[in-house]
């Protein structure tokens, strides 16, 4: 997709044809239309960051593949358009084919394997470079081999000596999961749902309950929330769900203690000053809660350990625990090794969880030192699984819960991991460390936006067989009915800025788009949940119809959904049916907000805004809001309002989604209750309490709401059954 890499000016030619080579824009339009020229100084950053400091040497090897390597690393290939044959490719002297001895193994998905060896060959292409002959040999392949991981191993017997090399052929359906029938959900960020039961921040225990009630009385069909990613759970360090340690991993944050295995009532008793305290502040008291929590879950692990050593552990435990570690593998024991590092380094005041600003010796997860740290610190590491373990077993618990809902638990899976984390520290060479992911400037953030963390280099993905994205998928899709996939043009293309340089010296690189969308597809049809790609912002139409191509739905935002040219809003049926439609975004105005000028205001006081930009964007504004109560003229008039009130106005706009052809509508919980304060405001760190704000109504308060006629809530389950998207009638 590098249609934008045309010649530009004054760039060293070698630069320039290796950046083309690796899908590295040397420029690119933004959203306006105008031409941006990527720097040389951010082309070497890129390409350094990709592993190719000496251009020259990384052109001629990059020129010289595929014939450089015995074996390409993956395939990707659709069910219905199974290659017949792999090529391998190797140096061979003229008249060398009958001294040639091939081994090839086959091991598929399912365990079933294949062993073939091959005695002399036939060329099927050969080339000449560097004076040396080069030949390709096709290896046939079963074209019939089912959904899933194969790999393929070859050893090529040559007499010049001998070579292996190994292919992850990945076989995938056409198209996602698709969702049966209509349905509308309630979506939130968990950390903000208040109850009479939690400490301080929303957790599983509360989401457990959450989805019987929505499901049940209020007809919903799923749940949307937050990323439940692991995260530093520190306004030092970081609480930003999209900036997770691991993408693998999920938060102790979330853990209901009254749920967690020899966590006793005493204990809870003991503490229930303190987490009474932490459920009356406004905001999430991140520090608060992570520390409170992590100081009982310690108490009841050492518990655990003791039955564990002592064989006292119920039956039910020792299996499911063995059953999770062996299913999680290499992947949990270097999560739970970062955390336990990360944690001793902090502790003894040396760092914190920068694992780049660690002593030298920890940096390397497969060192020595690291090593004996894991023997030293046995009982630190083990913990870290073991809370990996207690919130595994708590969501299927919430998706138990969830089972009678069409969709049930919808997730959210961020578009990338922190270079603080242990997706980075364990996987170094898979990402480009030195580079920050982020947006160009647009209209909602002006000077563009540095999301703080590192992309993944396109070419580490396919080497290893799209491994750590595969793991990615199947962790998140774990529990799951949907996935939100955010910022879906990330699988196209990412904005890659080098450190220490603003957003708009950043440029685009390409990414294997289909091959990903085809990954997605498999683990989608495996889980039996439906995508949900999130097609907003500096989309392409290429894109959008790439996601579309594989089933993957829409994300389909009201205040953004226009004809543009007139600047009126669309009506209902020009949304797509392979939608989730939705007024906001946790990143936009809540309703309220929306016609209080609210993100506005908060513009202005943060500087992003001067006097002029906030004068616009108030005339901009009271445009928009004039063109949308037109659209919504006709759903006002249904509820026989004249001169609305917010109350009619977002009753008004979920008539409109509920009218839609889209398969999906949501609607979020802040305009359930009406607030007027967005959960983040983009490319601001201070002044915006981004990722604390608790919902004005605890969860016990909203099941009362939706028992009194009255209330808006009341109101907008009737709308949604009357649009036939209700799982049942209930007696609302």
């Amino acid at each position: 997709m590098s249609s934008d890499n045309q010649s530009s000016p004054d760039l060293d030619p070698t630069v320039e044809e290796l950046a083309g080579l690796l899908g590295i824009h040397t420029q690119y339009h933004d959203m306006w239309g105008t031409l941006h020229h990527a720097p040389e100084r951010t082309l070497r950053a890129v390409l350094a960051a990709m592993g190719h400091t000496d251009t020259r040497a990384s052109l001629k090897k990059l020129k010289e593949l595929p014939w450089g390597r015995l074996i390409e690393p993956s395939l990707v290939a659709l069910q219905s358009e199974q290659p017949p044959s792999i090529p391998i490719r190797f140096r061979l002297e003229e008249g060398g084919e009958a001294g040639v001895c091939l081994e090839v193994e086959f091991t598929e998905d399912g365990g079933r394997h294949e062993k073939r060896l091959i005695e002399g060959i036939a060329p099927s292409e050969e080339t000449t470079l560097d004076g040396t002959r080069h030949v390709r040999v096709d290896i046939p392949n079963d074209t019939n081999r089912p959904l899933g991981y194969h790999l393929l191993k070859v050893r090529a017997m040559l007499p010049s000596g001998t070579l292996e090399g190994s292919m992850h052929i990945i076989v995938t359906p056409a198209r996602c999961h698709r969702p049966e029938g209509r349905s509308w959900g309630i979506t939130l960020s968990l950390y903000g749902l208040r109850s009479d039961k939690n400490a301080g921040a929303g957790d599983l225990g509360d989401l457990k309950e959450l989805m019987a009630w929505a499901g049940g009385r209020l007809g919903a069909g799923f749940v949307g929330l937050n990323p439940l990613h692991d995260i530093p759970n520190s306004l030092a360090e970081g609480i930003s769900p999209y900036s997770p340690i691991s993408r693998l991993y999920r938060s102790l944050l979330y853990i209901d203690l009254a749920q967690v295995p020899y966590l006793d009532d005493m204990l809870l008793a003991e503490a229930g000053p303190s987490l009474k305290a932490l459920r009356d502040t406004d905001l999430v008291d991140y520090d608060g809660v992570a520390k409170l929590k992590a100081s009982l879950l310690k108490k009841a692990f050492g518990r655990f350990s003791e039955a564990k050593g002592n064989g006292s552990l119920p039956t039910q435990y020792m299996e499911s625990y063995g059953s999770y570690l062996a299913q999680e593998g290499r992947a949990l024991d270097l999560h739970a090794l970062f955390m336990a590092l990360a944690e001793h380094i902090r502790e003894s005041g040396r760092a914190g969880r920068d694992w780049i600003g660690w002593p030298e010796q920890y940096r390397d997860p497969g060192g020595q030192a690291v090593e004996e740290f894991a023997k030293d610190h046995a009982p630190l590491v083990e913990f870290q699984r073991f809370l990996q373990w207690v919130l595994d077993c708590q969501m299927a618990k919430v998706a138990k819960a969830a089972e009678h809902m069409p969709i049930g638990l919808y997730m959210d899976l961020a578009v990338g991991s922190s270079d603080c984390g242990s997706d980075t520290w364990a996987n170094q060479d898979l990402f480009a460390l030195g580079i920050n992911t982020g947006a160009p400037p647009d209209d909602f953030n002006p000077q563009g936006q540095n999301w703080i963390f590192p992309p993944m280099r396109p070419e580490g993905l396919r080497e290893t067989g799209y491994s750590l994205f595969r793991k990615t998928l199947k962790a998140n899709l774990a529990h799951a009915g949907a996935l939100r996939i955010d910022h879906a043009l990330g699988l196209f293309r990412i904005f890659f800025i080098p450190e220490g340089r603003p957003p708009s010296e950043g440029t685009y690189v390409d990414y294997p788009a289909e091959d990903l969308l085809r990954i997605i597809a498999l683990e989608s049809e495996r889980a039996g949940a439906a995508i949900v790609a999130e097609d907003l912002g500096t989309i392409t139409e290429e894109a959008r119809e790439g996601l579309s191509s594989r089933g993957m739905l829409s994300y389909r935002i009201l205040y953004f959904e226009r004809d543009w040219e007139r600047g009126a809003f669309l009506p209902p049926e020009c949304y797509p049916e392979e939608a989730l439609a939705a007024v906001n975004t946790h990143d936009l105005p809540t309703l309220r907000g929306f016609f209080e000028g609210t993100d506005i205001a908060n513009r202005k006081e943060l500087g992003i805004f001067d006097k002029d930009a906030h004068e616009k964007a108030l005339e901009e504004r009271e445009r928009d809001k004039s063109s949308l109560i037109n659209i919504l003229e006709r759903f006002l008039l249904q509820r026989g309002v004249v001169l609305s009130e917010m109350p009619d106005i977002s009753l008004a706009a979920h008539d409109f989604l509920a009218a839609t052809p889209s398969l999906l509508t949501s609607v979020s919980l802040d305009d359930i209750t009406d607030s007027a304060v967005q959960q983040n405001m983009p490319g601001v760190t201070e002044g915006h309490p981004n990722w604390r704000r608790k919902c004005s109504r605890s969860l016990e308060r909203l099941k009362e709401d939706s028992e009194d006629p009255g209330t808006f809530l009341a109101s907008l389950i009737k709308a949604f059954r009357n649009s036939g998207r209700v799982a049942n009638e209930g007696d609302v």
